[in-house]
C-alpha cells in the first residue's frame, strides 16, 4: 500500500533529514552512507557558496557518493531556468516531467 510509505511526521522511521555541506565531500559521504534514497535540494546562495561549487560540483559530488555507497535512488530538486521557459535548459529538464 502506497500510504504506508507516506511520511506524515518528523518522527517517521521512513525518513531521516540530514543536512550536510555539499562542498565538503566527507560530509556528503557520511550523510548518504546506508541510505535507500537521497533528495538533493541544495542551492547556491550568498552564505552557501557560488553555483559552480553547490549546484554543479556539489551535485556531482552527491551523485558520486550515492554511486559509491550504492544508494539506489537520487532525486534532484531544481529551480534551474524556471524564469526562462524558452531556454534550452528549461526545455530539456521539463522533458523529464512529461515522461
Amino acid at each position: 500500500n502506497c500510504k504506508d510509505d507516506v511520511v506524515t511526521s518528523s518522527n517517521s522511521k521512513l525518513l531521516k533529514e540530514l543536512v550536510c555541506d555539499v562542498t565538503v565531500p566527507s560530509t556528503v559521504e557520511t550523510a548518504v552512507a546506508g541510505a535507500r534514497g537521497v533528495v538533493f535540494a541544495a542551492s547556491a546562495s550568498k552564505q552557501g557558496g557560488p553555483p559552480s561549487a553547490v549546484d554543479n560540483a556539489g551535485l556531482v559530488g552527491v551523485a558520486k557518493a550515492c554511486i559509491d555507497s550504492k544508494v539506489p535512488h537520487l532525486v534532484i530538486v531544481s529551480s534551474g531556468a524556471v524564469t526562462k521557459p524558452s531556454s534550452p535548459v528549461y526545455q530539456f529538464l521539463n522533458l523529464f516531467g512529461k515522461i
